[in-house]
């Protein structure tokens, strides 16, 4: 299933999309960039900032079955 986040979507799906984002930036994206840019980006990644993007940026989230295995902004 794919959705669109919303500010009426579950705190537990913010809960899971976050920990996913920190993921693939820790994990993905630190091998390419710098570590202080890395913290940077982690700093920056949580529940109130993924919500107050929701006013400017779409995010789509992936599931499958009943498991969020990704999301796109």
């Amino acid at each position: 299933m794919i959705y669109k986040l919303t500010d009426k979507t579950e705190l537990k799906t913010f809960n899971k999309i976050v920990d996913i984002h920190w993921l693939c930036i820790s994990l993905s994206n630190a091998p390419f960039y710098p570590p202080e840019v890395i913290e940077e980006w982690l700093d920056q990644v949580n529940i109130d900032d993924t919500i107050s993007q929701l006013k400017y940026s779409s995010w789509i989230v992936v599931e499958d079955e009943g498991e969020i295995v990704g999301f796109a902004q």
